[in-house]
C-alpha cells in the first residue's frame, strides 16, 4: 500500500520544502534594488559612504544622485525613503530624479536614505512587499 505512514511523511515533508523554497525566493527578492532612471540632467552618482566612510561596503550605503547646473546658486538636498513603507516618501524623490533639470545651483537626491528599510515588510500588517507602477521605462 502506497499511503504508509513513511510515505505520507515524505510527501508532507516535500510539500513543506517546496513552500519554504517559494517563501525563500520571495524573501530574497526584497534585497534586489529596483533600477532608477535619472534624467539627462544628472551630473554624477556618488555613494553616501563618500561622505561618511563607515558606511562603505555595508547594506546601509546608498546612491547620492547629483544634479549640478554649473551655475552658482544654492544646494537642495532631497531625502526619500526614510520610511520605505510610506510610498509617497519614496516615489516623490524618484519622480524628481527622473525629471530633474537644474538651471542654477545643484540638487542632491538620496531616494533610499534608509536603504536597509527596503529589505523588510511589516509582517502581519498586510503590507505588500512591492508594487509596480507602469512608466515609459517599464514597471
Amino acid at each position: 500500500m502506497f499511503w504508509t505512514q513513511r510515505n505520507r511523511s515524505i510527501v508532507i515533508l516535500g510539500i513543506g520544502l517546496l513552500l519554504a523554497a517559494v517563501a525563500a525566493r520571495e524573501f530574497n527578492r526584497m534585497w534586489i534594488e529596483e533600477p532608477l532612471f535619472p534624467s539627462e540632467g544628472l551630473s554624477e552618482i556618488r555613494q553616501l559612504s563618500d561622505y561618511h566612510p563607515p558606511l562603505h561596503g555595508s547594506r546601509a550605503d546608498t546612491e547620492v544622485y547629483i544634479f549640478d547646473s554649473g551655475e552658482p546658486g544654492g544646494t537642495l538636498l532631497v531625502l526619500g525613503g526614510a520610511h520605505p513603507n510610506e510610498s509617497a516618501g519614496y516615489i516623490a524623490p524618484v519622480t524628481m530624479l527622473e525629471n530633474m533639470q537644474v538651471e542654477r545651483g545643484r540638487v542632491l537626491i538620496i531616494p533610499r536614505a534608509n536603504a536597509l528599510g527596503f529589505t523588510h515588510t511589516e509582517s502581519q500588517e498586510a503590507m505588500l512587499q512591492r508594487y509596480e507602477i507602469q512608466t515609459p521605462h517599464g514597471p
